[in-house]
């Protein structure tokens, strides 16, 4: 069937979307939804990555704007200093889940240093430990008090383990651990979030077999993995049956700091802030305001978004409630993220479907991109990686900064690293406001000294 003359193919390419592109959950200002994991192989060469290694990597996350990469973790932990050149000490602790090694990067796991150690032997349970089940994601959940996080299961160990969750002869007592699973070495972070599920809605097919089941789940706190009891279900051979064996972990909770006690921590943690709430301001401020370098940043649905749903954090919030408000920062990187993605799928699918159609015959829905000629799909992977770098250099990152965040050892340190996140952004908002007045005020010298220069020629 021909499509009517009357549309064009801009139109075809925004009613075709849904058709050539996964369903995604818009991250802005909402909870968080996780459908299955994607199981990847980390490359030969994991250990030299670098933005442009994307392309090889996965092109799948280029245009997913994915930003859950240990290479970036590694170059994060090189290059962030605090407003008086003093470098932050953070670092993520990652382990392989088949071999229970444990380090900051692949080498570390390759040595007998302290950092490289193995965590799988049979040791001993302390008081405090818990074995619970274990979900490597694509992203980072917050311990937010309070905040609904909501998890699609469609995979049959992540519907095993929703099933087993809430039966009450399982002994989990619906609790669990989501924790962050790199997408170029395939290993998780040690410092994961506790959840506990507190509503589950099944979802079946015609003849009544369960294929998916939306688990509502509230964070309880911070653990830190101490062993993989059964690695071998992660192995390629039971991902491949579609095993519905999931991962369990001896997990231990993560002590709580004690370090704001003092009055010089509290007078510093009170000044830290109360920047915080100023930059933070000034960027909301930026967002909301639909000049030249919002609508330049966002498109009016994420500025009305922001507008709207995102609110000022006050000192006292900061203070007494920082995962609140670092979940709030992580909710407006995630609104970016979404805006920046939905604007490549559109150009994205846009020139698939007018190249499809240039094929002649029928257009046959969904359009596969290996059906288009070599030239378009190079340039439409250049487009995604261009994207994905452009997006990786703004430094809006709504993963690895949040890891890095739970795996600082305290809460002077997390309000540390969110003054720096928030700070940065300002200060690149704030330059890119002045370069942008600096244009306007040339182009009006260069009208008025036009304009003189006529006035002058008509009087000669």
């Amino acid at each position: 069937m021909s499509l009517p003359t009357r549309f064009g193919p801009c139109f075809w390419a925004r009613a075709a979307c849904l058709l050539l592109v996964p369903k995604m959950p818009c991250l802005a200002f909402t909870t968080t939804i996780a459908t299955s994991t994607k199981h990847t192989s980390p490359p030969a060469n994991c250990r030299s990555l670098s933005i442009s290694s994307i392309s090889s990597l996965c092109m799948s996350n280029a245009a997913d704007l994915h930003t859950g990469y240990e290479w970036l973790a590694r170059e994060k932990m090189d290059s962030y200093c605090d407003d008086n050149g003093k470098e932050l000490e953070h670092e993520i602790i990652w382990m392989d889940i088949e071999t229970g090694q444990a380090g900051k990067s692949v080498e570390d796991t390759r040595t007998d240093t302290d950092i490289g150690t193995k965590v799988t032997g049979a040791e001993p349970l302390c008081e405090s430990d818990d074995i619970l089940p274990l979900y490597p994601l694509g992203a980072v959940h917050l311990p937010s008090p309070g905040q609904i996080h909501k998890l699609n299961n469609i995979e049959p160990r992540n519907i095993k383990m929703a099933n087993d969750l809430i039966d009450p002869d399982s002994g989990f007592d619906g609790r669990f651990c989501v924790t962050l699973r790199a997408s170029d070495t395939g290993r998780i972070a040690r410092t994961a979030t506790l959840m506990r599920v507190v509503n589950t809605t099944r979802q079946e097919s015609f003849d009544k077999s369960l294929i998916a089941i939306r688990v509502e789940c509230v964070a309880e706190g911070l653990v830190e993995v101490q062993q993989i009891l059964n690695p071998k279900c992660w192995s390629k051979e039971q991902r491949i049956k579609k095993s519905d064996e999931y991962l369990v972990a001896k997990v231990r909770p993560v002590e709580h700091d004690k370090e704001s006690d003092g009055d010089t921590v509290r007078k510093e943690v009170q000044v830290i802030a109360e920047q915080v709430a100023n930059d933070f301001e000034a960027v909301r401020r930026i967002y909301s305001s639909k000049d030249a370098v919002s609508t330049n940043e966002l498109p009016d649905w994420a500025i009305n978004a922001v507008q709207s749903n995102l609110p000022l954090l006050s000192t006292s919030e900061i203070v007494h409630d920082l995962w609140s408000c670092t979940d709030v920062w992580q909710q407006l990187t995630n609104t970016i993220r979404m805006a920046r993605r939905s604007e490549l799928n559109s150009d994205v699918n846009e020139i698939t479907i007018d190249e499809a159609c240039k094929l002649g015959g029928p257009l046959k829905l969904p359009v596969h991109r290996t059906d288009l000629p070599i030239d378009v799909q190079k340039r439409l992977n250049s487009m995604e990686e261009a994207a994905a770098q452009n997006f990786l250099e703004l430094g809006i990152d709504p993963i690895i900064d949040f890891q890095i965040i739970l795996s600082l050892g305290n809460s002077v340190d997390r309000l540390k690293y969110l003054a720096l996140l928030i700070s940065r952004e300002r200060r690149r908002l704030e330059a890119k406001s002045r370069l942008q007045q600096v244009f306007e005020v040339g182009v009006e010298d260069v009208g008025r000294t036009m304009t003189n220069s006529n006035i002058t020629s008509s009087f000669d």
